[in-house]
């Protein structure tokens, strides 16, 4: 029998002791990129949770661009992030 691993990975660039930090460069690699590839060798899918808010489109497009999936949703309710992706993509 196999498995579908999945992984949600929260990332948001608003943090109050160091912003952006999932931007910052590792080797050259935004911190969240390097992270979501590092899942990826792990889990079956893998979809970053990022918000709505201004303060996030670059982590969307960093992302995106590499061929992640990526779900926006609301900047204050984390959960209903994570409950959003759950509903959306079916997972059990």
């Amino acid at each position: 029998m196999s498995y579908k691993y999945h992984s949600i990975l929260q990332m948001r660039s608003s943090s109050k002791r160091l912003k952006r930090k999932v931007l910052l460069p590792i080797c050259g690699i935004p911190l969240g990129l390097l992270v979501a590839k590092r899942c990826l060798n792990n889990f079956s899918n893998l979809i970053v949770a990022t918000s709505k808010d201004d303060t996030d489109e670059e982590i969307y497009n960093v992302i995106k661009r590499s061929n992640i999936q990526v779900y926006r949703g609301s900047l204050k309710n984390v959960l209903s992030r994570f409950v959003e992706i759950i509903k959306k993509n079916q997972i059990n």
